[in-house]
């Protein structure tokens, strides 16, 4: 009886493992112009990027586990989001020359390239918002330091591309209902300026 429960379980299981190797998930561009496939390679998520006659453009191995909790959409055309349990998310973006790369949606460059805003939860389960601000150090590329921290209160349920930068000097963090606006003052020290609420206000009755 016992060998005949072991011999059923190691079944099912090299069943569930043929299906994950075998499954592939497939999503369309909003444009219809292009195709995203996802299949599972020894367990490793592996992307495709095909065109309209199916020709492959882009192929990457994402180094994400097929085991683990994972998503895939297109933001755009031209960006496609993966996120991951264990690897956390990537976007996928097409490049002006036809080439894709990939970027971390939670860090941003700043217009001039000379700092990183990098946005990660201080306390996960309550999805309190902390960010390090990085800045360029010496002549190699993308060296950067940690120049300022700073631990908020502000509550922001999805990281992807919550900080957006308005030229230089000034940062926005969408929350979703609201925006929060930070400023670098003359020391050069980041301090958050104003609250900017979007809910659409209810007309007097």
């Amino acid at each position: 009886m016992k060998f005949r429960i072991l011999t059923l379980i190691f079944v099912l299981l090299a069943s569930t493992k043929l299906i994950g190797c075998s499954g592939e998930t497939r999503i369309a561009s909003p444009d219809e112009n292009r195709e995203a496939s996802v299949r599972s390679d020894s367990g490793i998520l592996v992307l495709s990027i095909l065109d309209a006659g199916g020709e492959n453009l882009y192929t990457v191995n994402t180094g994400a586990s097929d085991f683990q909790r994972w998503s895939i959409e297109w933001l755009n055309n031209s960006e496609l989001l993966l996120r991951s349990s264990d690897t956390g998310p990537v976007i996928f973006v097409n490049q002006p020359d036809g080439s894709w790369g990939k970027v971390n949606p939670l860090k941003k460059l700043s217009p001039d390239g000379l700092e990183v805003i990098y946005a990660y939860w201080n306390n996960y389960k309550e999805k309190t918002l902390s960010l390090s601000i990085l800045q360029a150090h010496g002549d190699a590329k993308a060296a950067f330091i940690v120049k300022q921290k700073i631990e908020t209160q502000i509550v922001v349920l999805d990281l992807v591309n919550c900080a957006q930068w308005q030229g230089n000097n000034n940062f926005i963090i969408k929350t979703g209902n609201d925006e929060r606006i930070f400023t670098k003052d003359q020391d050069g020290i980041w301090v958050e300026k104003m609250v900017q609420n979007l809910r659409k206000k209810k007309p007097l009755v």
